[in-house]
């Protein structure tokens, strides 16, 4: 049984819940980072993280526990103020097998960097510094949206956002021919030394356009990831940060590239010039969600939950805003549903990270820490009555079909207790165990 925590290190809960929604609340995973803006998981090793500074430096996290000694310290080569800094850090699945890295940053003159790095030959929690290999640099006109995300797709390709150039009234957007406002998607499988290609399948490539580019159209796009785990359905979505009007969240369907998000021509479901023009064959793409700026002042974005411990969340995409909102909405055939404001950050948000099951964390830049998202449901209770009655066995029955039982809502989501996909015999036992002794 999951029950509602209470104490100095969990942050209340401060927005609703219904049958098909879990309630949430926050607890502290690890604190006393500077200016934390980026939470990965260790790809092969579920005790650890890794979590950027601002200034330069990634931080290792072993259970919990913020360790003395940093991943990466390039606090000398980073320029760490405005919106630059030590933006993204990826890793390929294999790590460290294969012993690359890749980080994001902006250099001491302010530009773009992707850099490929290995780590410390038998020691993977330790990156060599002197094997830095820079992929590619982007001059920034302005110290602002600069995007900064990267990371790996369930195709293998290694993505990285770019924002507009920044310092107001950009022209970038709508620019097909450089990296400005964009996602780029990029073959890095060759190794250290071998540089990066652009996948022959990006939609530019042979055509007008720059190779590398994915999508485009985005204002800064501070925040992006993957629909993965089990149920997952491989989709991007990507938080991009308004002006003045409205912040969003663009989706993009599973190896669909070309889409064109809009800006500066619209912001969010606004049209912001109704004479602006898109490129040929590129028609404006409506995002997924908006919200008016009297809402949120800037979308932080997050992750799709597809983790064990909360089942009614499960398909639903978490994410915030730097006044410290953290809400969630249904995802069905790339349509949003239902947004629901579930708790306030003690602190303002930087970012969300997701652990190796798929369990969801806030980054709160505020605050140097980062909480962990926890479910305060009852395993089984379909009408989010916090009990285990007959009125859920009898849901539970309307749901159960043998093989295959249905997860097409109605509250049937809440009864896949174990994740699997099914709602079987598994599941009715733990309903049971908790009917005995709610």
């Amino acid at each position: 049984m999951r029950t509602t925590l209470c104490g100095a290190m969990v942050c209340a809960v401060t927005g609703f819940a219904s049958a098909d929604v879990e309630p949430i609340v926050l607890e502290l995973y690890v604190s006393g980072l500077s200016r934390p803006i980026e939470f990965v998981q260790h790809p092969t090793d579920p005790t650890v993280q890794f979590v950027n500074e601002k200034s330069g430096r990634i931080r290792v996290v072993r259970d919990g526990q913020l360790q003395s000694t940093p991943f990466l310290d390039f606090t000398s080569k980073v320029d760490g103020g405005f919106e630059k800094g030590m933006l993204g850090l990826a890793f390929p699945d294999d790590y460290p097998a294969d012993p690359c890295l890749y980080i994001h940053y902006s250099d001491v003159l302010g530009d773009t960097v992707l850099a490929r790095l290995q780590h410390q030959s038998g020691n993977p929690l330790l990156a060599d510094p002197d094997s830095e290999e820079v992929l590619l640099t982007l001059d920034q006109p302005a110290g602002n949206h600069n995007g900064g995300r990267l990371e790996f797709g369930p195709d293998g390709m290694l993505y990285m956002s770019l924002g507009d150039g920044g310092g107001g009234g950009s022209v970038n957007g709508q620019n097909i021919n450089n990296w400005f406002s964009t996602v780029l998607r990029l073959d890095v499988s060759g190794g250290p030394g071998s540089g990066y290609t652009s996948p022959p399948d990006n939609p530019f490539v042979g055509k007008e356009g720059l190779d590398e580019i994915w999508v485009f159209g985005l204002r800064n796009p501070w925040k992006f990831s993957f629909d993965r785990g089990i149920g997952g359905t491989g989709a991007m979505f990507i938080a991009d940060v308004g002006s003045a009007i409205r912040e969003e969240i663009s989706y993009v369907p599973p190896r669909v590239g070309g889409l064109n998000f809009g800006w500066n021509c619209r912001e969010g479901f606004n049209i912001n010039n109704p004479n602006c023009v898109a490129p040929d064959d590129y028609p404006f793409i409506e995002p997924i969600h908006d919200y008016p700026r009297n809402e949120g002042n800037c979308v932080i974005g997050g992750y799709v939950y597809r983790g064990p411990t909360m089942p009614c969340n499960r398909g639903r995409y978490f994410f915030g805003d730097r006044s410290r909102k953290i809400w969630s909405f249904a995802v069905d055939d790339g349509q949003a549903g239902e947004v629901v404001l579930h708790v306030n950050a003690p602190a303002s948000i930087s970012s969300f990270g997701r652990d190796a099951t798929g369990e969801l964390y806030v980054v709160c830049d505020g605050n140097g820490s980062v909480y962990r998202l926890l479910g305060t449901g009852v395993d089984g209770d379909g009408d989010g009555d916090d009990l285990v009655n007959l009125v859920d066995h009898e849901q539970f029955t309307r749901c159960f079909t043998g093989p295959g039982g249905r997860l097409d809502g109605d509250g049937c989501s809440c009864f896949d207790l174990d994740g699997d996909l099914d709602i079987d015999l598994q599941d009715f036992r733990t309903m049971q165990i908790q009917f005995i002794d709610p």
